[in-house]
Formats: C-alpha cells, sequence, structure tokens
C-alpha cells in the first residue's frame, strides 16, 4: 500500500541537511569548481542507501554524518569550537526528530507531519540548543565580526511584503565591512577585462536579489577568489574578517536555502509565525540567562589560571542546564495539574509571573507554547477508537478471520484505511502466530513492519520484536537482520539484545532464543 501518512525517512533529514549547506552542489556547478567526484559519489551512495534504508543502517548514517562533518569543517575556517557547536546543535535536532517517530505515531500526511515537527518540536529545540552549545562552547568569546542585525540569519519583510533572506544580509555586511560596494568587491576597476571577474558579480548579484542559492562551493570560491583579487590590486582585507565573512557565508547559506524551501511549501505567512515563535523563545532564554552569566563571570575573574577558568565555566554550564531541565519538568507538572483541575484558559499575569520565578520563562513558554501548537492538531473522526479497538482485536486469542475482515471493513467505511494501514496486516499476522503457522504469519508481519516504520511510534517496539521472533523462527536471516537493525536505528529495545552490542555470537543467541520462545500476549 502506497499512502502518504507517514513522517519523513530519517534518510531524507539527512540528505536535507547536505541539501541545506548546498555540500553537494549542482552537477554544472561541480564541473566548474573541480570537485572531488569520489567524494560526491562516495556521499551519494551513502545518502541513497540510507534513503533506502539498505544494509547496515547504524552505520551508514554514521558515515554519512561524518562525511558531512568533514566536508562543512573545510568551510569553517574559524576556530573549531563553531564546528563543535554546530555539530551539536545538528544532533540534537537529529535526536529530536528520532524520538519523536519513536514515540508519537502520525495521522497526517508527511507534508503536513514535517510542519508539526517543525513547530512543536524543532523550533524550541534549535533555539534552545543553539543557546546551550553557543554557551558551552563559549563562542562570544571568539573574535568573529557579525551583522549588526541580531537577526540576520532569519529572514525580514518590507513593507511591501518582499523578503531579504540571510545571504543577501550577509553578502550586504560584507561588502559594508569592507568598505567596497558589489562591483568593486568582486570586480575591481583593474579588472574589468577579467571574464572570470565578471562571472564572479553575475554571479553575486544573482545571490544578492535572492534568484538561486549557491553551492557552498561556489559561494566560498567566489569570495575567497575575490578577496585574493583585491589583495593582489592592494586591498588587503584582514583575514580576521575574511573568516568571519565566509563562516557568515556558511550559516547564511543553509538557512536562505532552508527558508526558501518552507515558503514554497508553507507560505509566507507560516515563515513569519515560525520566526516569531523562534525569536520569543530566544529572547526568553536570554532573559532566564542573564543572572547566571552575572554569576559564573564574576566567578571566573577570581580564577587563579586559565584552564582553571575553563573547568569552572564547563561545571557551572552542565550544572545550569541539569537545574533547567529539572525546572522543565516542573513547569511541565505544574501546568499539566491546572489542566486537570480545569483550568483551560489563559494564564492570569500574576500566575504567569509565579510560573516564570520557580522554573524559568523559557520552560513556562516552552509548555504553553506547544499546548497552544497542539491544539491545532486533532485526529480525524473514528480514528483513535478504531486504533484501541485495532489493539483488542490483537490481544484477543479468539480473534477469528472474519473479526478482522469487519475491522479493514470498518477502516475502509471511515476513510482510514491509510492512517491505519499497519494495523491489519499486523492483526492477521497474529491470528497466524497463534495458530502457529509461521510461514503465513511472516508475510503479514513483513508488511506491517514496513508499514508501521513511520506511522506508528511507540507502538512498534512489540511490532518489530515480533516481526524478528517469527524471521528467526523461519530462519529468515536477512528478514531477522532487517529487524534488528531497525531496531537498533531507530533505538527501539530487542528481546534478549536490550544494550548489547550486537556481535555475530550474542546475535546467534538472539536468533536461538527467539526461535524456542514463544510469547501469549501478542
Amino acid at each position: 500500500m502506497t499512502t502518504t501518512i507517514r513522517f519523513a525517512a530519517q534518510g531524507e533529514l539527512i540528505s536535507l541537511m547536505f541539501a541545506a549547506f548546498g555540500i553537494l552542489p549542482r552537477r554544472a556547478a561541480q564541473r566548474s569548481e573541480g570537485l572531488d567526484e569520489t567524494w560526491k559519489k562516495s556521499v551519494q551512495k551513502q545518502l541513497q542507501r540510507l534513503n533506502r534504508e539498505e544494509g547496515a543502517l547504524t552505520s551508514n548514517l554514521a558515515s554519512a554524518i561524518d562525511l558531512f562533518s568533514r566536508k562543512l569543517y573545510t568551510y569553517l575556517p574559524t576556530d573549531t569550537r563553531v564546528v563543535g557547536c554546530t555539530g551539536e546543535v545538528l544532533s540534537d535536532l537529529y535526536e529530536t526528530y528520532n524520538e519523536l517517530i519513536k514515540n508519537e505515531g502520525t495521522f497526517l500526511d508527511q507534508a503536513q507531519t514535517l510542519r508539526y515537527f517543525i513547530t512543536v518540536e524543532a523550533i524550541p529545540a534549535l533555539a534552545l540548543s543553539l543557546t546551550k552549545h553557543g554557551m558551552t562552547y563559549r563562542l562570544g568569546d571568539l573574535r568573529l565580526c557579525t551583522p549588526d542585525d541580531e537577526w540576520w540569519y532569519l529572514p525580514s519583510w518590507n513593507a511591501k511584503g518582499q523578503i531579504c533572506l540571510p545571504l543577501e544580509k550577509v553578502m550586504r555586511w560584507a561588502y559594508r565591512l569592507c568598505r567596497l560596494s558589489q562591483t568593486r568587491f568582486h570586480n575591481p576597476p583593474q579588472l574589468q577585462e577579467d571574464e572570470k571577474a565578471e562571472r564572479r558579480l553575475k554571479s553575486a548579484v544573482r545571490w544578492v536579489r535572492g534568484k538561486n542559492v549557491p553551492s557552498l562551493s561556489e559561494l566560498h570560491t567566489n569570495f575567497s577568489d575575490s578577496f585574493d583579487n583585491l589583495a593582489r590590486h592592494g586591498h588587503l582585507i584582514s583575514e580576521a574578517v575574511q573568516d568571519s565573512i565566509r563562516t557568515a557565508l556558511v550559516f547564511a547559506r543553509s538557512g536562505s536555502f532552508l527558508i526558501k524551501a518552507l515558503v514554497e511549501q508553507y507560505g509566507t505567512e507560516y515563515v513569519q509565525q515560525s520566526c516569531h515563535q523562534y525569536q520569543c523563545h530566544i529572547t526568553r532564554l536570554a532573559e532566564d540567562l542573564q543572572g547566571f552569566k552575572d554569576q559564573a563571570n564574576a566567578m571566573l575573574e577570581q580564577a587563579p589560571a586559565p584552564y582553571d577558568r575553563r573547568q569552572l565555566w564547563d561545571n557551572a554550564c552542565v550544572n545550569y542546564w541539569h537545574d533547567a531541565y529539572q525546572r522543565l519538568k516542573g513547569a511541565q507538572h505544574a501546568i499539566g495539574q491546572r489542566q486537570e483541575q480545569g483550568g483551560h484558559g489563559a494564564l492570569a499575569d500574576a500566575e504567569l509571573q509565579a510560573l516564570a520565578r520557580d522554573y524559568g520563562k523559557f520552560n513556562v513558554g516552552m509548555v504553553l507554547d506547544r499546548l497552544e501548537h497542539l491544539r491545532h492538531y486533532s485526529a480525524p473522526e473514528h480514528f483513535a477508537h478504531l486504533l484501541y479497538a485495532g489493539f483488542d482485536l490483537k490481544r484477543a486469542p479468539d480473534t477469528c478471520w472474519a473479526d478482522i475482515d469487519a475491522y479493514a471493513s470498518e477502516l475502509q467505511r471511515h476513510g482510514l484505511s491509510q492512517h491505519l494501514c499497519w494495523m491489519e496486516p499486523w492483526l492477521r499476522a497474529a491470528y497466524h502466530y497463534r495458530r502457529e503457522d509461521y510461514a503465513a504469519a511472516l508475510g503479514y508481519y513483513q508488511t506491517a513492519f514496513d508499514l508501521a516504520k513511520y506511522r506508528a511510534g511507540k507502538n512498534q517496539y512489540p511490532l518489530v520484536n515480533q516481526y524478528i521472533e517469527v524471521a528467526a523462527k523461519q530462519d529468515a536471516a536477512v528478514k531477522f537482520r532487517q529487524g534488528i537493525e531497525w531496531a537498533q536505528y531507530l533505538g527501539l529495545q530487542v528481546r534478549w539484545l536490550r544494550d548489547d552490542e550486537p556481535t555475530p555470537e550474542k546475535l546467534e543467541f538472539v536468533r536461538y532464543m527467539h526461535k524456542i520462545a514463544r510469547y501469549a500476549q501478542l
């Protein structure tokens, strides 16, 4: 069955990460930039395997991320802390998505499910992660120039509703920083007959106007060659300024790519609301952190040596974020209790101030923001009823084939066959399992396993384990390994393996135990 009711595959998000940073250029750009064809093919192969979810999923994921990190490092010439912080933020976003698909099912199509992830999960996670890791790595101590606009990495709109992308902001800032016009920066008077300089200028004009977003290699080469030409003709730009510009361009490029994609998919109003949502989270975090920073800086001034100061700062950050997480749980509990007691209306100012004082403005704002956005997502009529009815049938030992047929008819009658497409084959698999007809069960388990991957959330745990078990019983080695790989990729526990390393010896033990085991509770 083909259905769009699902989360995007994790491999698709990794591919999006490569696309957002422009690390894999278009074919025409690649020829002009002289990129390593072997490297490009290696990346494409890894991404294809991830998207098709073939082979060793966990190691394929690790390889793709390693290739991404190594290439990104070549474009960030500044202190390694920038690279480290970027990696931590991307890792946090990936973990946020992984937890979502592991724990939450969906009744939305892929486009709306992605919108749900961005609004409810990704925006607060991004604000928190950038603040947390930027503070831990002390990026503020780096001698990097940044645009005057605090929100330079976000889009803005003029009175006519025309968008200004981050790439335009950073490029115009770079020219001001170098005290040159765009023309003199890319094609100075001394190079008027230089075709390459003319092409650099034409490309830069297109980028500033938002006509297209260049690959990172294109962008980097254009500015680096322009810096070199300026130096050869007596206009030296300091290395510190060059590094600052190159660093800002990396993040402006990725931001511009994502913003254009979001505007195309969801519209300008949604992107404006999302930017405002992010800015509110960042502002609350800054207010919460001010007292901590004042105390920490006073403590650091008394530290006797640079190493001691670094260690003190690291320890202070760890303690602060541990306490912040505990306060977040407290805010969730306090607001949840209020709702249970019937307090679903807006909080009075006095209540908000008291909660913010106890748990922090960001934590309270994040909990309330999440609740507000969740109100806009409601399951289709009969969805919950038929979901639980399916589980009741699966658990009942006397469920017969006709019961499953009737259930499938109900799904179809209410237009929910695509929403719960994984339930019917799971029921038929369980029916055959109870009759010890494992050959017949395996085919249905395979179908249910494939359909549940990005739809069933935490309900996958028993399904994946049953799939692994029946594959072992049928000596279906490839299917057995597929089940193990998916469980580890998603972070699901496998019976008899748990947290152990999947060595050949351990997997043989797991296979043997599943082969001889039989579970009454399905």
